[in-house]
């Protein structure tokens, strides 16, 4: 692959830039200049500065770079597929994913405009690490593909990788990089959080890169908190620069949003997290928006604060669970899981169409189709093979899964062949399966399956439905009224008093959860076919099969949130059993496509609080509603979508505020002491004392003010020593791992830590916790948040 030049019209700050990659494979020439298998770098060419006229001009940090790739496979000149990174470049700091979402390239909303004739500096606020990630871009016949490309506002430098091949498997890659800056401009240096009280002295450099003196003003506003600056104009000398600093109170949680001005060279604006210090308590509700869900909550008695915190995220929930079983439905193995997998391979495209896919268009798409061709391959030949040897039990699901692959020849055979079993098995009475030790109601409940499983076969329902209602006075629980009602034996059509009792049944054994969805309950002794008995999540899938469309939208929703909250990627529902009939709940639930359109809306007490749209071409992609609420003792919500759509699900979270509790002296017991003298840039010590039950592991989590480092070297010696087992650290904490101590011995640690920023910080809470597998998630003791005064 080699990098052309290519030039954009498009002026940011004076500069021009532009980017151009070319694919060649070996044996190919490139029709350009340059020797065959030469690399040119990117271009970064300085434009003179715009003319201040009328006109409207392009905002900064609104480029269009061109990335231009161009297959050339000679002699063929075939279509290549190309995909592109564009990843920021900038010494120590923290790095994006390599492999990222392409992010929001809509114009910059933060830009002034002009007023009397002068071009105001348009603020730069966009600051992405990864700017552009392709992961399939197909050529033209003439192989070239164009990508826009949006510049960040991030003044740095940034590379570009472009990987490559060809139909006939040939292969080439290439990076190059470019750098983006400003004949002057402006950088405040901010913490990535705050907490509120922190008062932090920030630095704001001031640099330019034109060989004349600047002379200028220097303006800093926040917004949700108070900012000081000392000093008047500033003068920042020819190819050089100037350090002012600012201090930035925080009074509130939120967001405090710090704006910096350097005259009409440049403005930025840095968006800094302000966090509470109380202890959160967040309550939850989940579901789908099927209907209307409306619920009540009490705030925390001790509330600190008289707002708290909402945050509602819609999801297609379905969609997620489709795609993570395209690939992981075929690792598993046994009848009823490759029943499974046929059954997910076979009603895949028609879901995910209902869920807003287009068949066949787009890269996921093209994706989904090969997932679900190498699934269908692999559970049709798990099941031919388990269909060698034929029991009512894997006659039953093979039969069934078997019947949603009409156009496959192998599995037409194999179902008819399911069939025909199931056919010869079934008793004179109407039952199917049966052995010594079987209850009525496990021998039931497989009558049931092979009614079903069997519905082209009216015979078999109909010798079925004879033995339900012979039996009708033993079924009394749950899950057998829903077996009995899902195999389709027994309706309205045919017995419809014993159909009314089953459903009374059903609904009877209906509960409540914590979370706002609603379950089966399943009795003891209650077994499934196989003699296992059924989680609530299997039973409360089955009963969806089983009431259909006799279910109010409110109950619908209640009961799909169940299903989807019971599902674990890589595992499912459970087994394949359980699995196969959650699968056929879901299908239930979300037969309907989606709207053009849905709105969500959350309301507190009847008043909108947050609303948010989710169109059809964004159905992959999450919804997010965050507002500050009213934190009332008692108050009533409603989350709402309209249209209904069962095939979106919902989490509610509810934040307030409530004092830290005492620390103990007995059972689990943590100190953590900040040093008594700190000055930024000087390393200082962090003492960090636990007292734990002898022989548990366990785990600290230690909250860092702003700023705030931790020296790895440190944490690696108390490795290699053994009083850590291992450690990690993220921007604003670090985490130890410790092995069992003996009996009455104290844990004891030093961290040697940095501070990066001067002023009155604050910690978060710290956290002890004990890690033993089966140890109690509540066995958790805090030690509340800490003040550190840090010094110039």
């Amino acid at each position: 692959m080699s990098l052309l030049r290519h030039v954009s019209a498009r002026p940011w700050g004076g500069l021009v830039i532009a980017a151009g990659v070319a694919l060649c494979v070996p044996g190919c020439a490139l029709n350009s200049s340059e020797p065959e298998g030469s690399a040119a770098s990117m271009a970064l060419e300085e434009a003179p500065p715009p003319p201040r006229s009328p006109e409207p001009m392009e905002a900064a940090g609104a480029v269009d770079g061109l990335l231009d790739m161009e297959a050339d496979d000679a002699p063929a000149r075939d279509q290549g597929m190309i995909g592109g990174l564009a990843k920021a470049e900038r010494p120590n700091a923290k790095r994006g994913a390599a492999f990222a979402a392409v992010a929001d390239r809509s114009e910059d909303k933060n830009n002034e405009g002009r007023s009397g004739g002068e071009a105001a500096p348009a603020t730069r606020a966009w600051f992405p690490e990864t700017m552009l990630f392709e992961p399939l871009v197909v050529t033209d016949d003439s192989g070239r593909a164009l990508a826009s490309v949006r510049v960040p506002d991030r003044l740095t430098g940034w590379r570009v990788l472009g990987l490559a091949h060809s139909r006939n498997g040939a292969q080439a890659g290439a990076v190059t990089s470019f750098q983006s800056a400003l004949p002057a401009y402006v950088e405040p240096v901010v913490p990535a959080q705050m907490y509120v009280g922190d008062q932090v002295r920030v630095p704001i450099s001031l640099i330019n890169t034109t060989a004349t003196a600047l002379t200028t003003s220097l303006a800093v506003t926040a917004e949700g908190g108070q900012v000081a600056l000392g000093g008047g104009p500033v003068t920042v000398a020819g190819n050089a620069g100037e350090v002012r600093y600012a201090t930035l109170s925080a009074d509130r949680p939120g967001r405090l949003r710090l704006t910096a001005r350097l005259g009409d060279a440049d403005a930025i604006t840095r968006d800094i997290p302000v966090l509470p210090t109380a202890m959160p308590v967040t309550q939850e509700q989940r579901g789908t928006l099927a209907a209307p869900r409306r619920f009540e909550l009490s705030a925390p008695a001790r509330r600190v604060s008289p707002t708290a915190e909402l945050r509602v995220v819609a999801f297609p929930g379905a969609l997620a669970i489709l795609r993570t079983e395209l690939g992981a439905a075929g690792g598993r193995q046994g009848p009823a899981e490759a029943a499974f997998a046929l059954l997910v391979a076979a009603k895949a495209g028609p879901l995910l169409a209902a869920l807003g896919e287009s068949p066949g268009q787009g890269p996921q798409a093209q994706a989904d189709a090969q997932a679900v061709r190498a699934l269908t391959l692999v559970a049709t030949q798990r099941a031919a093979r388990h269909a060698r040897t034929l029991n009512v039990a894997t006659a039953t699901v093979l039969a069934d899964a078997a019947a949603a692959h009409p156009d496959s020849p192998v599995l037409a055979r194999l179902g008819a062949r399911a069939l025909t079993f199931l056919r010869a098995e079934q008793r004179p009475d109407g039952t199917c399966g049966g052995a010594g030790g079987w209850t009525l109601q496990r021998l039931l409940v497989a009558t049931a399956e092979c009614a079903r499983a069997a519905s082209s076969a009216p015979e078999v329902g109909i010798r079925a439905a004879g033995a339900f209602e012979r039996h009708a006075a033993r079924i009394e629980d749950a899950y057998t009224a829903a077996a009995v009602l899902a195999s389709g034996a027994i309706g309205p059509a045919r017995a419809p008093e014993l159909a009314a009792r089953l459903r009374g049944l059903v609904v009877d054994a209906i509960e409540d959860t914590p979370d706002g969805a609603q379950v089966v309950s399943v009795p003891a002794g209650v077994v499934r076919s196989d003699g296992r008995p059924p989680s609530k999540v299997e039973a409360t899938a089955l009963a969806i099969l089983a009431l259909g469309d006799q279910l109010a939208p409110e109950r619908r929703a209640a009961l799909g949130a169940a299903v989807l909250a019971g599902y674990r990627p890589g595992w499912g529902w459970g087994d394949g059993r359980a699995s196969l009939t959650a699968m056929q709940a879901v299908l239930e639930m979300f037969r309907d496509p989606l709207p053009d359109q849905v709105t969500v809306t959350v309301s507190q007490g009847g008043v909108e609080v947050a609303s948010g749209t989710l169109s059809r071409e964004r159905v992959r992609e999450n919804l997010i509603l965050e507002a500050t609420v009213d934190g009332g003792a008692r108050q009533s919500w409603e989350v709402r979508a309209e249209p209904p759509v069962p095939g979106l699900g919902f989490s509610f979270e509810l934040t307030h505020r409530v004092p830290w509790p005492t620390p103990s002296d007995e059972g689990l017991v943590l100190a953590v002491t900040p040093p008594e003298q700190m000055t930024v840039g000087r390393p200082a010590a962090l003492q960090v004392s636990a007292q734990v039950p002898g022989g548990q592991p366990f785990h600290i989590a230690l909250a860092l003010p702003a700023g705030v480092q931790v020296e790895p070297s440190e944490l690696e010696r108390l490795v290699a020593e053994g009083t850590l087992t291992r450690h990690r650290i993220a921007d604003d904490r670090v985490e130890l791992w410790a092995g069992a101590l003996p009996p009455a011995q104290l844990f004891g640690a030093t961290l040697r830590v940095i501070p990066t920023f001067s002023g009155r910080l604050s910690s978060g809470a710290h956290q002890l916790d004990l890690t033993r597998a089966g140890a109690d998630p509540a066995s958790r003791v805090y030690a509340p948040p800490a003040q550190w005064i840090v010094g110039q």
